[in-house]
């Protein structure tokens, strides 16, 4: 849990900690109306307030209402289970209780933001679970649970991309529908934006002055089954080029095995030839000697005047 939070405040000015409302803080309670669902908070009225606590976690942020106006369009939740990450004050995850899910559970790595999670569920008279989790030590009871998978100005620093990645495939089931709005130009954004991509198949986006919000649909067991034997497919074609490459490696090196016996046998006569010529050569000269030394003896005599020996 202190892995994630050292993540969490990464390079970033705004991130939670795990303070309560001080005594010297203001809050007060408020009520935000999404459609015909009204949602009472008891929020900070500034996220740092009198007493210099960090009460960013207190305060309902843009992302939060963005998603929150979203979900409350939402008509199919009856019967379904969703789960909302990096809560803060729980209003999309409220909505959706207010809107007929069977289960909801609003999550965050600060042990105070789960607390005042379940306070603006007791607030607004729904059962919500509100619980902590760790992006970092995957709960496996939350394993591939939710229909639904919330999160709000949850990237606020290139750490916490990835890490919220890991957490939304983990949570969501085969099928599954994740909603996720974000500031815009907030660091680890486009990173976040990224992975999504390349995991999940982006089925609507929203975009407002300073927030962005993308919906995305976990790709359902029929297809990811079928992406499945289509690798395997490709996995055996693979498979098959590398039997044949291993074969034409083989007839290569029998090949070059021939040539290099053929080679040798070349090299070896022509040694043979080269020792042959020497020998040759050797008595050639041996004759040449001699015949100077009898062409001398010849000379020699003719020059005395006598007969040749």
């Amino acid at each position: 849990m202190a892995e994630l939070r050292a993540l969490m405040r990464e390079d970033d000015d705004t991130a939670s900690t795990t303070s309560e409302l001080d005594a010297a803080d203001a809050a007060e309670l408020t009520t935000l109306r999404v459609g015909d669902v009204a949602v009472v908070t008891h929020e900070a009225t500034h996220a740092f307030g009198a007493s210099g606590a960090d009460q960013s976690g207190n305060v309902v942020w843009g992302a939060a209402r963005m998603l929150a106006e979203r979900v409350g369009k939402l008509e199919d939740l009856g019967g379904k289970t969703v789960i909302e990450l990096g809560c803060g004050c729980a209003v999309p995850a409220v909505i959706c209780k207010k809107r007929g899910a069977a289960r909801v559970v609003a999550t965050d790595a600060s042990e105070a933001v789960v607390r005042r999670a379940a306070r603006t569920a007791v607030l607004n008279g729904v059962d919500v679970e509100a619980r902590c989790f760790d992006w970092t030590a995957l709960d496996p009871t939350l394993l591939r649970v939710a229909d639904v998978v919330l999160c709000a100005d949850c990237v606020y620093c290139a750490g916490a991309a990835p890490l919220l990645h890991q957490a939304m495939r983990h949570v969501a089931k085969p099928g599954a529908t994740v909603y996720a709005c974000c500031k815009k130009g907030r660091r680890g954004v486009d990173t976040f934006w990224g992975l999504m991509a390349q995991t999940f198949e982006e089925v609507e986006a929203l975009d407002a002055e300073d927030h962005a919000l993308r919906a995305y649909r976990v790709r359902p067991r029929a297809a990811l089954l079928e992406q499945l034997a289509a690798k395997r497919g490709e996995l055996r074609a693979c498979r098959r080029d590398v039997s044949g490459l291993k074969e034409d490696l083989r007839n290569m090196a029998a090949t070059m095995q021939t040539d290099v016996a053929t080679l040798l046998g070349a090299l070896t006569a022509a040694a043979k030839g080269q020792a042959d010529a020497r020998v040759r050569a050797f008595a050639a000269a041996q004759r040449v000697a001699a015949l100077e030394a009898e062409a001398a003896a010849m000379d020699a005599a003719s020059a005395a005047g006598g007969p040749p020996a």
